[in-house]
């Protein structure tokens, strides 16, 4: 690395960048490495050193949000020409969700919104400036979305028959995220009838898990790229998948008509030890842990770095930015039956609250939907 640019940049290797311990968005990594090492730049940087020098920015950044200018000065102070700043400006702005920034942290918002400024201002037409955008794909999904819902407002058309309107060219068509397919085999009867919403979410979590093993056995997934997930994000892969599940072929479940679906629902997923009972009013973590072994689970966060909790498992993070990871890992832990599946948000953000902290989640537990992307 240029001696000049050492004081900007970290000090990792490449096995901390490729190792989604430390990383979770490995896809995010490979296409940045890939960018410099046998992409449009590759002789600009080389491809550790930016990394490096990415992640320190990065993490100066978060240090100092809620002062806009002071970030923006600091980063153009950075002994940079103007395309390497450019360049830097740019995978700043895809390494927090891409551009145009939109972003729902207003501190965040402000201060990305000056890197956008900046970035966008540099003259010439450049592969970053078509790279770090945000994914056209949900943007798409999200226009869609949005005139169905104006429509559905003006005429009356339920919003699902509108949205669905939009993939009757193509019945594969791919979906977002496993919510997205879920729902769409729930309007189709896949499952039959839920008791309540409790029942459908705690179904929805189940199959969610065992959806991704069958990914990973039976279609080489490797657990961590994105890209690769959302290829099979389709209902044939759904239905292939579901068929093996079920046990019971899903012509013959369509067919009977005396088929109670909530039965063999029950006896494929609810009779299990994912479901144990959890206790009355839970407040401790042996309350919802369906392991003994919880301590260690919870410890990783001393370790972190920064350190997200200290020895006595108070909560010493950034508020705005180390809750969405704490809240990433608990969920992967209710995804792995490491927490038991059939607790409320409420309940669990009352645990957390009692066991860490400062941590200082909602009562209601919608914090606990706010993950973070790159944890």
């Amino acid at each position: 690395m240029n001696k000049n640019l050492k004081q900007y940049a970290s000090n990792n290797s490449l096995d901390f960048y490729f190792n989604a311990t430390n990383i979770r968005n490995q896809e995010l990594v490979q296409d940045t490495f890939n960018h410099f090492t046998n992409g449009p730049r590759k002789g600009v940087f080389n491809s550790l050193d930016f990394l490096n020098l990415l992640d320190k920015q990065n993490k100066f950044i978060d240090e100092n949000v809620t002062e806009s200018d002071f970030v923006l000065a600091e980063l153009r102070a950075i002994p940079l020409s103007k395309l390497e700043r450019h360049i830097l400006f740019g995978f700043i702005l895809k390494w927090y969700g891409g551009y145009p920034v939109n972003n729902l942290d207003e501190d965040y918002d402000r201060s990305l919104k000056l890197i956008e400024k900046e970035f966008l201002s540099y003259p010439e037409v450049t592969p970053e400036k078509e790279f770090c955008k945000v994914d056209i794909n949900f943007k798409k999904y999200l226009m869609k979305l949005g005139i169905a819902g104006t429509t559905a407002i003006n005429t009356g058309v339920s919003l699902l028959k509108l949205m669905e309107g939009f993939e009757q060219k193509n019945d594969n068509i791919g979906c977002q995220n496993f919510d997205e397919l879920f729902e769409d085999a729930v309007r189709n009867n896949l499952f039959g009838v839920f008791v309540n919403e409790e029942e459908k979410l705690i179904f929805r979590t189940k199959c969610n898990y065992d959806f991704n093993v069958w990914l990973n056995e039976n279609k080489s997934w490797d657990l961590i790229s994105v890209y690769e997930y959302k290829k099979h994000l389709t209902k044939d892969c759904f239905l292939q998948f579901f068929e093996e599940w079920g046990k019971i072929p899903i012509t013959q479940k369509a067919n009977d008509e005396n088929l109670d679906k909530g039965v063999w629902i029950g006896k494929s997923i609810k009779d299990t030890d994912h479901f144990e009972r959890v206790a009355d009013n839970p407040q401790k973590f042996e309350d919802v842990f369906a392991v003994t072994d919880f301590k260690k689970y919870i410890s990783v966060f001393e370790k972190t770095k920064p350190a997200l909790l200290n020895s006595n498992w108070q909560f010493i993070g950034n508020p705005k930015k180390h809750k969405g990871v704490i809240c990433s890992w608990i969920r992967d832990l209710q995804l792995q039956s490491v927490i038991k599946l059939n607790i409320s948000r409420s309940e669990l953000a009352q645990v957390l609250n009692n066991e860490l902290q400062d941590l200082n989640l909602g009562k209601d537990g919608k914090t606990l939907h706010n993950l973070s992307a790159v944890y």
